[in-house]
C-alpha cells in the first residue's frame, strides 16, 4: 500500500510545485491517509454473538417477560462500585421463587467471561437464564430449583474487553482480572498481569462487594478453553484438596466432559478467592475446545453444558444451619473452622449477617465445626456428614448476659453490677457498681439463677424490709468487696475444667440513706459463662 501512495504524492508535488502552503497541506494529508491505511483494524463482532447492549437487552428482556422469579441488577450502581475503565456498568440477573425479596435461601452464582477474549462462555449462562426463566412452573426439576435458591447469574465478566482481549482495559497496562483477586494475590504462583494491587481493579471490586452481601453458597466461573474442570489452588494446598478434586471429577462428569479436571493455572483467581474467603463449593470450568467457536458450536455447548448445572445445584451442602445468639435469637456472624481440618492458607468460613445462615463443605464422615463469635463461648460440635447432608442449628451463648433489676439507692439511682475485663480462663475481671453513693458493696456468686437451695428465685426482699428488691442469684459464696470508690479485681483460675461453666453475679449495698426498713440496695445480676 505504500508504493501507490508515494507514486501519488510524486504526481501531486510536480502538479503544486513550489507552493509551500500546499506541499504542508500534502503532508498532513498523507500522514492521516497511512494512519488510516496502517493502522489495525479492530476486531469485528464474532458473527451470530450478542453484542454487550444486546446481551443486556436479552437480560433485561427476560426480567419483563418473568418480572415475578426474574430480576435485571446494575451490580455497579447497587454497590457504588467504580464503572469500567471504559465507563461500563456491569449486570448480572437474579432468578428465584420471590425474587423482590432477601430470603432465607442459599445463593448459587454463575458467571463467565473474566476473559474477554473467551467469547463463546457468555452463551452458556445466557442459556441457563432462557431454561431456567422459561422451565418455571412447567418443570419441576427447574422450579424446584428456583424455588430453592438465589441463583444470581452474570453472563459477562469482563464487558471492556468482550471478545477482543484476554484483559481489561486499565490505562497504562492492562490486567488480566482473573489474577488480581486478593485471596493469594501476592503468591509466587500467581503468574498472570495480576494488577498494581490486591483487587484493584473496578470488576474486581465489584465482584467482591457483591459476593460480600449475598455470601454465595454455589459458585460456577466458565472460562475457555480445555473441557475440564478445576479446583483448589496452584502451588498452595487446600487442606480438604482429596475432597475438592473428587467433586470436580463428578462435576465434570455431569457436564459431559468424562470427569476430566485439573488444578489452576494461576493463584488469585476469582474461583480461588470464593473458595478461600467463604469456604464455598466454587468451581472454574474450561468449556469447549476453542476460545472461537462458531455460534452454533456455542450454543451446542451451552445444551451439553446443562446438566452439570443441575446437578450443581442439587447437590446436597453437606453441613448447613444458622448461628444464632442463645438469648435474644438474633442472627450471628460467627467464625466456622473444621478442627480436624484447620485452615493453612488464610481461608475463612462465616455465617452471613441476615438470617445467620451458614455452610460447610466437607467429605462424608465425622467432622468437629467450631464455631466462635466475640463475647460468645465457643461451641465445638461434632457432625456426621452423610451423602443427603446435615441440619444443624447452633445457638451461642454469650459470655455475659445482664438480666434482672436493681433497687434505687439512697440518691434514687438503681443499682447495677458493672464488668470491665473477660469471664475467660487465667483472664482478670473488675467489678464494679454505678451508685453514686461512697459505699461498698458485696458481691455474691451463686450456680443458679432458678434456685437457692429450694427457694425458688427471683426471691422478693419485702420480706426482710428491703421493699422493691429482689435477690436474682443463690447466695452460695461471697466473692469480695467492692470499695466505696473502686473496683474488685478477680482472677480467673488458670483451669480448662472450669471452661463452660456457668456463674451468677450480683451486688448487696448497705446505704444507710436508703428509706426502708432493711436499709440495703441490691444490683441486677449477671449470668456468665466461663470461656476457655
Amino acid at each position: 500500500m505504500v508504493g501507490p501512495i508515494k507514486l501519488f504524492s510524486l504526481r501531486l508535488a510536480r502538479y503544486i510545485g513550489t507552493d509551500h502552503t500546499m506541499q504542508r497541506h500534502l503532508v498532513i494529508f498523507l500522514g492521516f491517509a497511512l494512519s488510516l491505511v496502517l493502522a489495525p483494524a479492530a476486531p469485528a463482532q464474532p458473527t451470530g454473538f450478542p453484542s454487550v447492549t444486546q446481551m443486556v437487552t436479552e437480560m433485561d428482556a427476560a426480567a419483563k417477560a418473568f418480572p415475578k422469579i426474574c430480576q435485571l441488577v446494575n451490580l455497579t450502581a447497587k454497590y457504588s462500585t467504580p464503572k469500567t475503565h471504559q465507563g461500563r456498568s456491569i449486570y448480572a440477573v437474579k432468578i428465584s421463587d420471590n425474587v423482590g425479596q432477601e430470603e432465607d435461601e442459599p445463593a448459587f452464582l454463575m458467571v463467565a467471561a473474566h476473559h474477554g477474549n473467551e467469547y463463546g462462555t457468555p452463551i452458556v449462562p445466557l442459556d441457563a437464564i432462557s431454561r431456567l426463566t422459561k422451565g418455571y412452573g412447567k418443570d419441576p426439576e427447574i422450579t424446584a430449583l428456583v424455588d430453592r435458591y438465589e441463583i444470581w447469574i452474570a453472563p459477562l465478566w469482563n464487558v471492556d474487553g468482550y471478545h477482543t482481549s484476554r484483559h481489561n482495559r486499565r490505562p497504562g497496562g492492562t490486567v488480566d482480572l482473573n489474577r488480581n483477586y486478593p485471596f493469594l494475590w501476592s503468591s509466587a504462583c500467581n503468574t498472570g498481569v495480576k494488577g498494581p494491587s490486591a483487587g484493584s481493579e473496578p470488576e474486581t471490586k465489584t465482584m467482591i462487594a457483591w459476593s460480600e452481601d449475598q455470601r454465595f453458597t454455589k459458585v460456577l466461573d466458565y472460562h475457555s478453553s480445555g473441557r475440564e474442570t478445576l479446583h483448589g489452588y496452584r502451588c498452595n494446598l487446600h487442606q480438604l484438596r482429596a475432597y475438592l478434586q473428587s467433586e470436580a471429577i463428578a462435576l465434570s462428569q455431569a457436564s459431559s466432559y468424562g470427569g476430566r479436571n485439573r488444578g489452576p493455572s494461576s493463584n488469585g483467581e476469582h474461583y480461588q478467592w470464593q473458595l478461600g474467603n467463604f469456604s464455598n463449593y466454587a468451581f472454574l470450568t474450561e468449556i469447549s475446545n476453542t476460545q472461537r467457536p462458531t455460534r452454533a458450536s456455542a450454543d451446542a455447548e451451552a445444551t451439553r453444558l446443562w446438566p452439570g448445572t443441575v446437578w450443581m445445584l442439587q447437590r446436597p451442602i453437606p453441613v448447613w444451619g444458622h448461628v444464632i445468639d442463645a438469648v435474644s435469637r438474633k442472627p450471628l456472624m460467627a467464625n466456622i473452622s473444621y478442627v480436624e481440618n484447620p485452615f493453612t492458607q488464610g481461608e475463612r468460613n462465616r455465617s452471613e449477617p441476615l438470617f445467620g445462615r451458614y455452610h460447610a463443605f466437607l467429605p462424608n464422615g465425622r467432622h468437629t465445626l467450631r464455631f466462635a463469635h466475640p463475647g460468645y463461648v465457643t461451641q465445638d460440635v461434632p457432625v456426621t456428614v452423610t451423602s443427603g447432608g446435615v441440619q444443624v442449628e447452633i445457638a451461642l451463648v454469650p459470655h455475659v448476659v445482664r438480666f434482672g433489676r436493681g433497687c434505687s439507692d439512697s440518691l434514687g439511682r438503681d443499682l447495677r453490677l458493672d464488668f470491665t475485663g473477660e469471664f475467660r480462663v487465667a483472664r482478670r475481671v473488675d467489678l464494679s457498681v454505678n451508685s453514686a453513693v461512697a459505699r461498698p458493696a458485696i458481691v455474691i456468686a451463686g450456680a443458679s439463677d432458678r434456685f437457692w437451695g429450694s427457694i425458688p428465685l427471683p426471691l422478693d426482699l419485702g420480706l426482710i424490709g428491703a421493699t422493691g428488691c429482689r435477690l436474682w442469684v443463690a447466695f452460695d459464696v461471697v466473692v469480695g468487696t467492692i470499695p466505696a470508690t473502686g473496683r474488685l479485681g478477680i482472677n480467673v483460675p488458670n483451669n480448662p475444667v472450669i471452661a463452660g461453666r456457668t456463674i451468677f453475679w450480683q451486688a448487696w449495698m448497705h446505704d444507710p440513706a436508703i428509706r426502708r426498713p432493711t436499709p440495703i440496695a441490691t444490683s441486677d445480676a449477671l449470668r456468665t459463662t466461663i470461656a476457655r
